[in-house]
């Protein structure tokens, strides 16, 4: 088994589950972004036990660029993350969608995302 992947089915993409955790959700709060979880019914279809979304606000980020680039270190500071987190609801048997929202006005160093990243999941293993 990989430990630091992020396959498809780890991936939050269907419009009823995002309506479904940004009308249901919790919000927590992180140094550079927000968090937005919902522990879901174990009756979704979706094997994975924690279904991720990675946001960049088209409001801030004027270009592209800038917003892949926000996407692609929130997804990679999430996917060397992530174990505890995955480990932690495999044991409670939960199911958890996430949807992680940049809020910084400025495009942070990866070790900074990190850091942040790292706080954010054990505030959120702590909540659960």
């Amino acid at each position: 088994m990989k430990l630091f992947t992020l396959t498809k089915d780890e991936r939050l993409n269907s419009l009823k589950a995002i309506d479904n955790l940004f009308a249901n959700g919790t919000w927590l709060s992180a140094p550079l972004f927000r968090v937005r979880y919902l522990v879901v019914a174990d009756s979704n279809p979706q094997p994975a036990t924690v279904a991720v979304l990675v946001v960049a606000r088209k409001k801030t980020f004027k270009h592209a660029v800038d917003r892949n680039r926000i996407k692609r270190l929130l997804r990679e500071a999430y996917r060397l993350n992530k174990l505890p987190l995955v480990e932690h609801c495999k044991a409670i048997g939960a199911k958890l969608q996430l949807a992680f929202i940049y809020s910084s006005d400025s495009i942070a160093p990866f070790a900074e995302v990190e850091k942040s990243m790292q706080k954010a999941l054990r505030k959120l293993v702590g909540k659960l």
